[in-house]
């Protein structure tokens, strides 16, 4: 089915191949009208982000940036690729309505997130026809906004990722389309996420092409499953002393 007609838009931090392999499939089957890239001022120094996440979580970083690095996984408004499309920068919830002022004016029907920094309101999601998140994990195992970290601590043997709705919770809306990957064999955080950006282009299509069809159907999600906050060495104590059931299976 045809879908270059299908006006969309990407809010995303720029960063990592789900994001970027985002931005290569709207720009191929849709009718991209524009990048939001979400830019947070970062709190506190790398030291101390050391001393609260640990050696293992700030080596698996390391070995993730200059995995991306090398394959380059990354986008910017200053980069080839993305500064051919309109961008906009989103550094806090005042953004909010002027970015969705932009998404009406170009009437864009379908925006897709991956890995934005803010949480989107109602107020915005409801100006445009679809909102949909890409998010990292076979929900509702594993809502939150790390994931995959949380998959490799808990050696999990395949990993997820969801197409699913915008709505006022956190990972908590009806999916349209998920699919798993077997666990790689070095289980570095990027690497992981290179292998489900992999099966990102299918999933988009099909959800292009409900777009297109105005046939967009989706699925509230079965159970509440269970939500993690990042990584911390404190989280990984605490949630080691109250296991989950996927940690007990």
């Amino acid at each position: 089915m045809e879908t270059s007609s299908v006006k969309t838009a990407l809010l995303t931090i720029g960063g990592g191949a789900l994001s970027v392999q985002a931005f290569a499939t709207l720009r191929e089957m849709s009718n991209l009208r524009g990048v939001v890239f979400s830019q947070r001022k970062k709190k506190g120094s790398k030291l101390k982000r050391v001393v609260e996440y640990g050696a293992w979580y700030t080596m698996q970083q390391l070995g993730s940036q200059l995995y991306n690095l090398q394959r380059g996984n990354k986008l910017s408004p200053e980069q080839d690729a993305a500064s051919a499309v309109e961008s906009r920068i989103w550094r806090s919830s005042k953004s909010a309505k002027p970015v969705g002022d932009w998404l009406e004016a170009e009437e864009v029907e379908l925006v897709v997130v991956s890995g934005f920094q803010f949480i989107l309101r109602a107020s915005f999601f409801n100006r445009v026809p679809y909102c949909f998140n890409i998010h990292p994990s076979y929900l509702p195992a594993y809502k939150g906004p790390e994931p995959i970290a949380w998959g490799v601590l808990d050696r999990q043997k395949q990993f997820g990722v969801t197409l699913h709705e915008v709505d006022e919770g956190i990972d908590t809306g009806a999916i349209f389309a998920q699919t798993a990957v077997s666990r790689p064999r070095w289980p570095l955080f990027a690497h992981v996420e290179q292998q489900l950006a992999n099966q990102l282009p299918p999933l988009l299509q099909r959800l292009l092409e409900a777009v297109h069809a105005k046939q967009v159907q989706t699925n509230p999600q079965l159970n509440e499953g269970f939500y993690l906050a990042a990584p911390t060495l404190a989280a990984r104590r605490e949630r080691a002393d109250r296991p989950t059931a996927t940690q007990t299976q």
